[in-house]
């Protein structure tokens, strides 16, 4: 009698184990999806930043820059700014899409995380100041050429941006929280 019950409860603890190993195996890899989805959606979003900003002083010229009394300050500000926030976007994209976080550690996936993430707002803290150098002398070029309509325009469009913008860098923040958070999950 006890020879089968210890059978019994010897293929019981087999049973059991084998259902723990298959929901281990299989939070494992929602976790890597869950990883890798995150991933993608950041580097595909930096990805069209940057193409955007590659763009965007091409319409520029093509638009805006044939205006007459548009100072060449506000001209060269515009190309730098968009190239320099290009490059930064490149950047992070390029990273994000080269980092394998399946082959690294957790503490090194979390470190490269953070890294990226510091260079995301280092890339802030440039921009912003660029930006609001390149808005201040469109809008003064436009007020000196008289330009009421297009300078209450690029007003508007200033308020549309910076919701826009808000919006954007809020959306990056959640995804690498969201990143973050799963490479945590993996890393206990």
């Amino acid at each position: 009698m006890e020879l089968e019950d210890l059978k019994k409860g010897w293929k019981e603890m087999d049973e059991h184990i084998d259902r723990l190993k298959d929901n281990n195996e299989v939070t494992q890899k929602v976790m890597k999806e869950r990883v890798l989805s995150v991933q993608e959606r950041l580097a595909r979003r930096f990805r069209m930043m940057a193409a955007l900003c590659l763009i965007f002083p091409g319409v520029m010229k093509i638009t805006v820059f044939d205006l007459e009394g548009l100072g060449l300050w506000t001209k060269w500000g515009f190309i730098v700014f968009f190239i320099v926030m290009a490059i930064h976007k490149g950047y992070l994209w390029m990273r994000l899409s080269k980092l394998n976080f399946m082959q690294m550690t957790g503490k090194e996936a979390l470190i490269s995380t953070y890294d990226l993430e510091k260079f995301q707002k280092m890339g802030m803290l440039v921009g912003f100041p660029l930006a609001f150098l390149v808005i201040a002398l469109f809008l003064l070029d436009l007020y000196c050429m008289r330009e009421m309509y297009a300078y209450y325009g690029a007003w508007c469009g200033l308020i549309v941006g910076l919701f826009c913008g808000f919006r954007i860098r809020k959306r990056i923040r959640r995804e690498f929280q969201q990143l973050r958070s799963a490479l945590d999950e993996e890393l206990n």
